[in-house]
């Protein structure tokens, strides 16, 4: 079950289930861009936020800086899920950076009291549309939510695009210095470990296409590498955005463009060498809490591992292409 290429599929909306960090932004651009580029194939109808990767506030405001900025037709909502276990705050506070933008200072300011509750924007918006591709770029907090109040509309997703979880390689969390040594292991990942019931919940519940883009591919793409390609194109609003975006962590030598990855599947996906089927389930439990775990009896996925030829520079030059003229 392999992705065509994106302009001969069927008129579809994508919506983007953000944590808010700085990929999670860049991922929200690269859509946009691409939406314009291939003259509205698709629908972007929104983005609905999840406060794990980001400070809450600062994330809304920069989303709604954003979508005014690059003139997006994309409603923007805070969800009031909450996850069970918060992203460390040297990451967090990344969303106040992206607020802090010199392109988006001559935005004005929102009532957020006004703005759709993202979980209310979500359901309003799967029950509007025909069919729906969620990128899922954080924890599945708020998508779980969601369908456990309205679980008809279910239906209405034909792929979830998930970047999560860690399959032949190490997880990520045990850099976390605000968790206490004996709640980390060795295999789970941010986007699973924060909340894996809500995980747990989709994956027993749901039965549309679930694509996973675990940190087995993810880790292998540089954001510096990516910079360099895309400074030898021709500058769009958008490259301009995302290159402001990447200069926020230019100095991170563990950042990598983990959720652009699962854009790319919709996107670009002949970047991609095809996934691979496999049946997994998670572990809940003190000792390996949040691993993905093979075994017979799980939820079938569809897991991305490499890029084509084992090469992330295509990668790099499809996604440049799309946010570039």
């Amino acid at each position: 079950m392999v992705l065509g290429p994106l302009l001969l599929g069927a008129m579809f909306s994508i919506i983007h289930s953000s944590d808010g960090g700085v990929d999670d932004f860049a991922t929200t651009v690269l859509i946009a861009a691409a939406q314009e580029k291939t003259k509205h194939v698709f629908d972007f109808p929104g983005v609905v936020i999840t406060n794990a990767d980001c400070e809450p506030i600062s994330a809304l405001s920069a989303y709604l800086k954003t979508t005014k900025f690059l003139n997006m037709d994309t409603q923007v909502g805070l969800s009031s899920s909450r996850v069970w276990i918060q992203f460390p705050w040297q990451w967090r506070l990344h969303s106040n950076a992206i607020d802090q933008l010199p392109c988006l200072s001559q935005t004005t300011n929102y009532d957020f009291l006004s703005l759709p509750e993202g979980n209310h924007l979500l359901a309003n918006m799967l029950m509007k549309a025909g069919e729906v591709k969620i990128v899922a770029t954080g924890p599945l907090t708020t998508i779980a939510d969601t369908f456990k109040a309205h679980p008809e509309l279910i239906t209405k997703v034909s792929e979830l695009h998930w970047m999560g979880g860690a399959i032949d390689i190490p997880g990520n969390i045990l850099d976390s210095p605000e968790i206490p040594k004996e709640l980390l292991n060795e295999k789970a990942e941010w986007n699973v470990f924060c909340d894996v019931e809500a995980a747990d919940w989709i994956f027993k519940n749901t039965s549309f296409a679930l694509y996973l883009y675990p940190l087995d591919i993810s880790e292998k793409t540089i954001p510096k590498d990516f910079m360099k390609i895309l400074r030898n194109k021709k500058a769009t609003i958008y490259s301009k955005y995302i290159a402001d975006c990447y200069k926020i962590v230019e100095n991170v030598e563990l950042y990598r463009m983990w959720d652009v990855v699962a854009a790319a599947g919709i996107l670009c996906p002949e970047v991609l060498e095809s996934p691979i089927r496999e049946k997994l389930r998670l572990e809940i439990g003190f000792k390996e809490h949040g691993a993905l775990v093979k075994d017979d009896q799980g939820r079938e996925v569809f897991i991305y591992k490499e890029f084509k030829d084992n090469e992330p520079r295509n990668f790099y030059e499809a996604v440049a292409n799309l946010l570039t003229e």
